[in-house]
């Protein structure tokens, strides 16, 4: 009996022994861990966790936690880029309302000077009244974009028809073609496409799509309405020479463009104000580059009858 006692109490000696070493191996297993996560959420490394343990639970750990040092590595990259973009996004807006405030008061200045010839002051009053007028309209689409982004621009959706909102959008633009010497090509049938949309937004919408291609465009203009299905398409196109793939890419990114020259009258959110709104009405908004053709979709559901 005693015997027995003392087999009993020798094993269960070992058994805690054995068990007492497991713990410790994982105590220290944990710290180690510990000790190199905290050192990679402290450090800008590419370290990843790592153990030498074979058990499986471990291994499981390491690879959960390396998830989640990746997700935040990627956070923290696109949080950078955002900041970055911001900021040369500020420097563009303040360098392109900079410029024009800046030429036009050259030009008042010129204009105050006595000696000034009439044929001259003649010719630089319709100067400023552009220059003034283009720092209107970028102040006017940050405007817009900001009460987009803020929730406010409200959509008050009503039966709309399409062909009639795009014919009157394009007909703003007669004189823009005749100073450019371009001669638009337009396909709006009489049949009327009703969507469920907002008039003041479609408007914006097609606004800021024309306006891009006349500001970016090169001699060719085409805008077309298309039914197909259930669904109603505009589509409009320009001659793009200088535009590369890339370009169409981000085309609907907020202050992004296309033009490198940094000669633009454009905060580059036009396209990014016509995404949302378009979006917001339920439609969807597209860009191609076909052989130097920049051909922009805009599509929205039929109403049906």
């Amino acid at each position: 009996m005693e015997t027995a006692l003392f087999i009993i109490a020798i094993v269960s000696l070992l058994l805690a022994g054995i068990m007492s070493a497991i713990l410790l191996y994982y105590q220290f297993q944990i710290r180690h861990l510990a000790g190199k996560a905290k050192m990679i959420s402290e450090t800008e490394t590419n370290q990843e966790m790592t153990t030498d343990s074979t058990d499986k639970s471990l291994n499981e750990l390491c690879l959960a936690i390396n998830r989640i040092i990746e997700k935040e590595k990627n956070a923290r990259k696109k949080e950078y880029l955002l900041n970055q973009l911001f900021r040369e996004s500020i420097t563009n807006i303040s360098h392109d309302i900079r410029t024009p405030i800046t030429s036009a008061r050259g030009y008042v200045q010129l204009l105050g000077k006595d000696e000034l010839p009439s044929e001259k002051r003649s010719a630089y009053l319709p100067i400023v009244e552009g220059r003034i007028l283009t720092v209107n309209h970028l102040l006017s689409q940050l405007f817009e974009y900001s009460r987009i982004e803020s929730g406010d621009y409200l959509i008050e959706t009503d039966r709309v028809n399409l062909c009639s909102a795009a014919r009157k959008t394009i007909s703003l633009f007669y004189n823009d073609f005749e100073e450019q010497g371009i001669k638009p090509e337009i396909e709006i049938p009489d049949q009327p496409y009703y969507i469920a949309g907002d008039t003041e937004a479609l408007t914006r919408i097609f606004q800021n799509v024309i306006s891009n291609a006349l500001l970016h465009g090169e001699k060719r203009f085409s805008m077309s309405v298309r039914k197909s299905g259930q669904t109603c398409s505009v589509i409009i196109s320009n001659l793009a020479d200088t535009m590369q793939q890339e370009d169409v890419e981000h085309i609907f990114d907020r202050m992004f463009t296309a033009d490198h020259s940094r000669t633009r009258k454009t905060t580059g959110l036009g396209l990014s104000i016509a995404k949302r709104l378009t979006e917001m009405m339920g439609g969807q908004i597209s860009a191609s580059l076909v052989e130097s053709v920049f051909q922009i979709t805009i599509e929205f559901p039929l109403m049906k009858d």
